[in-house]
């Protein structure tokens, strides 16, 4: 699916979620498609009022990690291609 203006709130909210109910998450991008700057200021939003409560973002495909490294969201969170690079829980 896309990540864009329409559906950025949508997953902000639902991080926030998952992130209160667990502390922090590893948000896998596997499905999706586009994402948007939208996408990218949601996930600076929740990064901003929880500190911590992403510890990294899967983001499989090559044009979603053009996007989240061009906007620089990779300086605040770990961005990587595969689970397989993060060091298990």
């Amino acid at each position: 699916g896309d990540i864009d203006l329409v559906t950025a709130p949508r997953l902000e909210n639902t991080v926030r979620g998952a992130v209160a109910a667990s502390t922090s998450v590893r948000l896998d991008l596997s499905g999706v498609e586009f994402f948007s700057s939208a996408g990218v200021t949601a996930l600076e939003n929740v990064l901003r009022d929880l500190p911590g409560g992403i510890e990294a973002v899967i983001a499989p495909s090559p044009r979603v990690m053009r996007t989240l490294t061009i906007l620089g969201l990779d300086r605040s969170v770990p961005v990587v291609t595969d689970a397989a690079e993060l060091a298990p829980r």
